[in-house]
């Protein structure tokens, strides 16, 4: 990440795609390690994106802490 001009930390990110937003989050929800990654404290900041086609949606959150 920091070859690509980031700030040095630690990141995370999670990738899913599904029927509607709705959907994609209860699935990470009932994944243990997803969960832990959306509800861990020790994340400083967060970004979020969603591209929908053909009924579609794909969702990316990345993660990043000094």
């Amino acid at each position: 990440m920091v070859s690509l001009r980031f700030q040095e930390g630690e990141w995370g990110e999670i990738l899913g795609s599904g029927a509607n937003l709705e959907s994609i989050f209860q699935a990470w929800m009932s994944s243990p390690t997803h969960r832990e990654l959306l509800k861990t404290p020790r994340w400083k900041s967060f970004g979020w994106g969603e591209v929908r086609e053909n009924n579609v949606s794909v969702v990316v959150v990345r993660f990043w802490r000094p």
